[in-house]
Protein backbone atom coordinates (compact mmCIF):
# COMPACT_ATOMS: atom_id res chain seq x y z
CA UNK A 1 0.00 0.00 0.00
CA UNK A 2 1.47 3.73 -0.76
CA UNK A 3 1.93 5.90 1.68
CA UNK A 4 -0.51 7.95 0.39
CA UNK A 5 -3.27 5.44 0.64
CA UNK A 6 -1.83 4.20 4.13
CA UNK A 7 -2.05 8.40 5.28
CA UNK A 8 -5.73 8.24 3.50
CA UNK A 9 -6.75 5.11 5.49
CA UNK A 10 -5.68 6.17 8.56
CA UNK A 11 -7.12 9.42 8.56
CA UNK A 12 -10.39 7.66 7.63
CA UNK A 13 -9.89 5.84 11.05
CA UNK A 14 -8.86 8.59 12.63
CA UNK A 15 -12.26 10.67 11.29
CA UNK A 16 -14.24 7.88 12.69
CA UNK A 17 -12.79 7.92 16.65
CA UNK A 18 -14.04 11.69 17.50
CA UNK A 19 -12.92 10.87 21.12
CA UNK A 20 -9.79 9.81 20.39
CA UNK A 21 -9.26 13.22 18.46
CA UNK A 22 -10.81 14.96 21.39
CA UNK A 23 -8.08 13.22 23.89
CA UNK A 24 -5.68 14.17 21.37
CA UNK A 25 -6.28 18.00 21.21
CA UNK A 26 -6.79 17.96 25.23
CA UNK A 27 -3.47 16.80 25.90
CA UNK A 28 -1.76 18.93 23.39
CA UNK A 29 -3.57 21.95 24.85
CA UNK A 30 -2.46 20.60 28.73
CA UNK A 31 1.21 20.81 27.61
CA UNK A 32 0.79 23.79 26.07
CA UNK A 33 -0.76 25.74 29.41
CA UNK A 34 1.68 23.46 31.33
CA UNK A 35 4.79 25.36 29.72
CA UNK A 36 3.01 28.73 30.29
CA UNK A 37 1.77 28.19 33.68
CA UNK A 38 5.44 26.87 34.43
CA UNK A 39 6.74 29.83 32.39
CA UNK A 40 4.71 32.25 34.98
CA UNK A 41 6.07 30.47 37.91
CA UNK A 42 9.38 31.09 37.12
CA UNK A 43 8.61 34.99 36.41
CA UNK A 44 6.82 35.40 39.55
CA UNK A 45 9.62 32.97 41.66
CA UNK A 46 12.77 35.27 40.01
CA UNK A 47 10.18 38.73 40.67
CA UNK A 48 10.23 37.74 44.24
CA UNK A 49 14.04 36.96 44.21
CA UNK A 50 15.21 40.11 43.09
CA UNK A 51 12.39 41.80 45.35
CA UNK A 52 13.76 40.13 48.47
CA UNK A 53 17.23 40.83 47.59
CA UNK A 54 16.87 44.17 46.87
CA UNK A 55 15.20 44.26 50.79
CA UNK A 56 18.05 42.53 52.08
CA UNK A 57 20.74 44.90 50.39
CA UNK A 58 18.95 48.03 51.81
CA UNK A 59 19.27 46.80 55.56
CA UNK A 60 22.44 45.46 54.83
CA UNK A 61 23.71 49.09 54.08
CA UNK A 62 21.45 49.99 57.14
CA UNK A 63 23.27 47.84 59.32
CA UNK A 64 26.75 48.91 58.24
CA UNK A 65 26.19 52.48 58.58
CA UNK A 66 25.27 51.90 62.05
CA UNK A 67 28.50 49.67 62.37
CA UNK A 68 30.75 52.62 61.03
CA UNK A 69 28.83 55.19 63.10
CA UNK A 70 29.88 53.10 66.42
CA UNK A 71 33.03 52.60 64.90
CA UNK A 72 33.28 56.22 64.85
CA UNK A 73 31.74 56.96 67.92
CA UNK A 74 34.17 54.38 70.14
CA UNK A 75 37.19 56.05 68.13
CA UNK A 76 36.29 59.18 69.55
CA UNK A 77 36.24 57.95 73.09
CA UNK A 78 39.58 55.97 72.64
CA UNK A 79 40.76 59.40 71.62
CA UNK A 80 40.32 60.73 75.29
CA UNK A 81 42.91 58.94 76.80
CA UNK A 82 46.32 61.28 77.61
CA UNK A 83 49.77 60.10 77.40
CA UNK A 84 49.44 58.30 80.34
CA UNK A 85 46.50 56.29 79.18
CA UNK A 86 44.24 58.30 81.60
CA UNK A 87 40.93 59.46 80.08
CA UNK A 88 40.60 63.29 79.90
CA UNK A 89 37.44 65.14 79.38
CA UNK A 90 35.56 61.43 78.86
CA UNK A 91 32.59 62.48 80.25
CA UNK A 92 32.03 65.47 77.97
CA UNK A 93 32.74 63.78 75.02
CA UNK A 94 30.46 61.35 75.86
CA UNK A 95 27.88 63.61 76.39
CA UNK A 96 28.31 65.40 72.87
CA UNK A 97 28.66 61.80 70.98
CA UNK A 98 25.22 60.66 72.96
CA UNK A 99 23.14 63.80 72.09
CA UNK A 100 23.89 63.11 68.68
CA UNK A 101 23.37 59.23 68.75
CA UNK A 102 19.84 58.91 70.91
CA UNK A 103 20.15 55.16 70.21
CA UNK A 104 22.92 54.83 72.13
CA UNK A 105 22.53 53.54 75.81
CA UNK A 106 25.47 54.06 77.41
CA UNK A 107 29.52 54.36 76.66
CA UNK A 108 32.24 52.70 78.43
CA UNK A 109 36.25 52.74 78.88
CA UNK A 110 37.36 49.42 79.64
CA UNK A 111 40.80 49.26 81.09
CA UNK A 112 42.58 45.74 80.24
CA UNK A 113 38.68 45.06 79.72
CA UNK A 114 37.44 46.00 83.14
CA UNK A 115 34.58 48.63 82.74
CA UNK A 116 35.25 51.62 84.64
CA UNK A 117 34.54 54.80 82.97
CA UNK A 118 30.80 55.05 82.09
CA UNK A 119 28.45 57.31 80.53
CA UNK A 120 26.10 58.15 81.75
CA UNK A 121 26.68 56.88 84.93
CA UNK A 122 22.52 57.07 86.86
CA UNK A 123 21.33 54.35 85.76
CA UNK A 124 24.68 51.90 84.89
CA UNK A 125 26.08 51.99 87.93
CA UNK A 126 25.76 47.87 88.28
CA UNK A 127 27.97 47.57 85.00
CA UNK A 128 30.69 49.15 87.00
CA UNK A 129 34.26 46.77 87.43
CA UNK A 130 32.60 44.10 85.07
CA UNK A 131 35.69 42.09 83.53
CA UNK A 132 35.02 40.89 80.11
CA UNK A 133 37.30 37.73 80.60
CA UNK A 134 35.07 37.06 83.72
CA UNK A 135 31.88 37.22 82.35
CA UNK A 136 30.90 34.72 79.90
CA UNK A 137 33.15 32.03 77.96
CA UNK A 138 31.73 33.61 74.92
CA UNK A 139 32.72 37.17 75.80
CA UNK A 140 36.38 35.85 76.86
CA UNK A 141 36.19 34.44 73.52
CA UNK A 142 35.45 37.70 71.79
CA UNK A 143 37.18 39.93 73.62
CA UNK A 144 40.73 38.04 72.22
CA UNK A 145 39.81 37.48 68.85
CA UNK A 146 39.17 41.28 69.00
CA UNK A 147 42.62 41.53 70.71
CA UNK A 148 44.47 39.36 68.13
CA UNK A 149 42.92 41.04 65.08
CA UNK A 150 42.89 44.38 66.51
CA UNK A 151 39.92 44.85 64.96
CA UNK A 152 36.30 45.99 66.80
CA UNK A 153 33.07 43.53 67.34
CA UNK A 154 29.96 43.91 67.98
CA UNK A 155 28.49 41.35 69.82
CA UNK A 156 24.59 40.72 71.46
CA UNK A 157 21.87 41.39 71.75
CA UNK A 158 22.44 40.42 75.28
CA UNK A 159 20.36 40.76 78.49
CA UNK A 160 23.02 43.77 80.36
CA UNK A 161 23.84 43.81 84.01
CA UNK A 162 21.97 47.37 84.58
CA UNK A 163 18.44 46.30 82.90
CA UNK A 164 17.47 45.91 79.31
CA UNK A 165 18.87 44.54 76.15
CA UNK A 166 21.63 45.60 74.37
CA UNK A 167 23.80 45.38 71.36
CA UNK A 168 27.63 45.81 72.49
CA UNK A 169 30.33 47.41 69.74
CA UNK A 170 34.05 47.11 71.32
CA UNK A 171 37.19 48.49 69.88
CA UNK A 172 40.39 47.45 71.30
CA UNK A 173 43.25 50.24 71.96
CA UNK A 174 46.95 49.99 71.96
CA UNK A 175 49.49 52.42 73.31
CA UNK A 176 52.66 51.92 72.16
CA UNK A 177 51.89 48.65 70.91
CA UNK A 178 50.62 47.21 73.98
CA UNK A 179 47.18 46.56 74.76
CA UNK A 180 45.26 49.09 76.93
CA UNK A 181 41.58 48.14 77.04
CA UNK A 182 38.66 48.34 74.99
CA UNK A 183 36.19 51.54 74.46
CA UNK A 184 32.90 50.41 73.77
CA UNK A 185 29.14 51.70 72.94
CA UNK A 186 26.20 50.11 73.84
CA UNK A 187 23.04 50.51 71.69
CA UNK A 188 19.74 49.68 72.46
CA UNK A 189 18.06 46.77 71.15
CA UNK A 190 14.70 48.30 70.25
CA UNK A 191 16.76 51.49 68.91
CA UNK A 192 19.54 49.45 66.32
CA UNK A 193 16.31 47.29 64.94
CA UNK A 194 14.27 50.34 64.29
CA UNK A 195 17.10 51.59 62.85
CA UNK A 196 18.30 49.10 60.10
CA UNK A 197 14.18 49.09 59.19
CA UNK A 198 13.69 45.67 60.55
CA UNK A 199 10.64 46.54 62.74
CA UNK A 200 7.85 47.86 61.45
CA UNK A 201 7.95 46.16 57.85
CA UNK A 202 4.45 45.87 56.72
CA UNK A 203 5.68 44.30 53.35
CA UNK A 204 3.19 40.81 52.97
CA UNK A 205 5.87 38.87 50.63
CA UNK A 206 8.27 38.54 53.26
CA UNK A 207 9.64 39.12 56.84
CA UNK A 208 12.99 39.27 58.37
CA UNK A 209 15.01 37.53 61.30
CA UNK A 210 17.63 38.15 63.09
CA UNK A 211 20.26 35.95 64.82
CA UNK A 212 22.95 35.54 67.12
CA UNK A 213 25.50 32.85 66.92
CA UNK A 214 26.86 32.12 70.50
CA UNK A 215 30.68 31.69 69.95
CA UNK A 216 31.38 29.26 72.56
CA UNK A 217 28.32 26.91 72.05
CA UNK A 218 27.91 28.08 68.14
CA UNK A 219 24.31 27.82 69.11
CA UNK A 220 21.92 30.20 66.66
CA UNK A 221 19.53 32.46 68.71
CA UNK A 222 16.69 34.32 67.60
CA UNK A 223 15.48 38.10 67.92
CA UNK A 224 12.63 38.97 65.79
CA UNK A 225 9.05 37.94 66.23
CA UNK A 226 7.82 35.09 63.72
CA UNK A 227 8.83 31.84 62.05
CA UNK A 228 12.17 30.48 63.00
CA UNK A 229 11.91 27.40 61.36
CA UNK A 230 12.57 28.55 57.74
CA UNK A 231 15.51 26.63 56.41
CA UNK A 232 13.30 24.37 53.64
CA UNK A 233 11.79 27.88 52.14
CA UNK A 234 13.32 30.04 49.84
CA UNK A 235 15.16 32.39 52.20
CA UNK A 236 17.98 34.99 51.50
CA UNK A 237 20.96 35.76 54.59
CA UNK A 238 23.69 38.17 54.97
CA UNK A 239 26.32 37.96 57.31
CA UNK A 240 28.63 41.13 58.62
CA UNK A 241 32.23 40.89 59.36
CA UNK A 242 33.05 41.60 63.07
CA UNK A 243 30.22 40.32 64.23
CA UNK A 244 28.06 36.65 65.35
CA UNK A 245 25.34 37.85 63.35
CA UNK A 246 22.97 36.25 60.61
CA UNK A 247 19.92 38.65 59.15
CA UNK A 248 17.75 36.54 57.02
CA UNK A 249 15.04 37.45 55.01
CA UNK A 250 12.37 34.94 54.28
CA UNK A 251 8.89 34.57 52.02
CA UNK A 252 6.00 35.30 54.36
CA UNK A 253 3.85 33.53 52.58
CA UNK A 254 5.52 30.26 50.37
CA UNK A 255 2.03 29.24 49.27
CA UNK A 256 1.03 32.54 47.62
CA UNK A 257 3.23 32.00 44.66
CA UNK A 258 1.67 28.53 43.57
CA UNK A 259 -1.79 29.84 44.47
CA UNK A 260 -0.78 33.05 41.40
CA UNK A 261 -0.93 30.40 39.40
CA UNK A 262 -3.95 27.91 40.25
CA UNK A 263 -6.28 30.53 38.50
CA UNK A 264 -4.53 30.67 35.12
CA UNK A 265 -4.31 26.91 35.24
CA UNK A 266 -7.47 26.35 36.18
CA UNK A 267 -8.89 28.40 33.55
CA UNK A 268 -6.48 26.60 30.90
CA UNK A 269 -7.70 23.20 32.17
CA UNK A 270 -10.95 24.33 31.59
CA UNK A 271 -10.84 25.92 28.22
CA UNK A 272 -8.94 22.58 27.44
CA UNK A 273 -11.70 20.49 28.44
CA UNK A 274 -14.25 22.82 26.41
CA UNK A 275 -11.95 22.78 23.12
CA UNK A 276 -11.73 19.02 23.12
CA UNK A 277 -15.58 18.79 23.84
CA UNK A 278 -16.34 21.19 20.93
CA UNK A 279 -13.57 19.00 18.29
CA UNK A 280 -15.58 16.02 19.68
CA UNK A 281 -18.98 17.54 18.17
CA UNK A 282 -17.27 19.25 14.91
CA UNK A 283 -15.53 15.75 13.93
CA UNK A 284 -18.83 13.58 14.47
CA UNK A 285 -20.76 15.71 12.37
CA UNK A 286 -18.32 15.92 10.11
CA UNK A 287 -18.27 12.40 9.86
CA UNK A 288 -22.23 12.19 10.08
CA UNK A 289 -22.58 14.47 7.23
CA UNK A 290 -19.76 12.52 5.02
CA UNK A 291 -21.63 9.45 5.56
CA UNK A 292 -24.87 11.01 4.78
CA UNK A 293 -23.07 12.01 1.63
CA UNK A 294 -21.19 8.51 1.07
CA UNK A 295 -25.10 7.21 1.62
CA UNK A 296 -26.22 9.31 -0.77
CA UNK A 297 -23.92 8.69 -3.52
CA UNK A 298 -24.59 5.47 -3.38
CA UNK A 299 -28.34 5.41 -3.31
CA UNK A 300 -27.51 7.45 -6.46
CA UNK A 301 -25.01 5.35 -8.14
CA UNK A 302 -27.54 2.35 -7.65
CA UNK A 303 -30.84 4.34 -8.61
CA UNK A 304 -28.50 5.51 -11.80
CA UNK A 305 -27.61 1.93 -12.87
CA UNK A 306 -30.77 0.80 -12.81
CA UNK A 307 -31.84 3.16 -14.73
CA UNK A 308 -29.60 2.52 -16.89
CA UNK A 309 -30.04 -1.57 -16.62
CA UNK A 310 -33.70 -0.77 -17.57
CA UNK A 311 -32.79 1.49 -20.70
CA UNK A 312 -30.24 -0.70 -22.12
CA UNK A 313 -33.04 -3.35 -21.78
CA UNK A 314 -35.90 -2.27 -22.87
CA UNK A 315 -37.96 -4.13 -25.51
CA UNK A 316 -39.65 -1.02 -26.96
CA UNK A 317 -37.56 2.19 -27.96
CA UNK A 318 -37.11 4.74 -25.70
CA UNK A 319 -36.65 8.20 -25.89
CA UNK A 320 -35.34 11.08 -23.81
CA UNK A 321 -36.26 14.91 -25.12
CA UNK A 322 -35.93 18.04 -23.99
CA UNK A 323 -38.54 19.00 -21.93
CA UNK A 324 -39.39 22.60 -23.52
CA UNK A 325 -38.26 22.34 -26.81
CA UNK A 326 -38.73 18.68 -27.42
CA UNK A 327 -35.63 18.21 -29.03
CA UNK A 328 -34.53 14.12 -29.26
CA UNK A 329 -31.65 13.76 -26.88
CA UNK A 330 -30.98 10.00 -26.46
CA UNK A 331 -32.88 7.16 -27.60
CA UNK A 332 -32.98 3.46 -28.36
Amino acid sequence: MRPKEKLAKFIGWLLGKPKVIGLCVFLFLLWLISLLVTQRYQIIKETRRLEMASALNVVKQNVQLVLNNGYNTTLSLALTLNDKGVPKNFESVAAKLMQSNPDYKVMELLPKGVIKHVYPLEGNESAIDLDLFEKSEESKLMANKSIASKMMYYAGPYQLKQGGMGIVGRLPIYRENKFWGFSAVVIKQEAFFNSIGIYGNKNNNFYFQFSMIDAATRKEEFFLKGNTDFFKEDYQFAVFPATNWKLYIIPADYGEVPLQILYPLLFGLSLAILSSLLVVQVVKKTTELQNLVSSQQSELISTETKFKTIFDQAAIGIALITPTEGRFFKGK
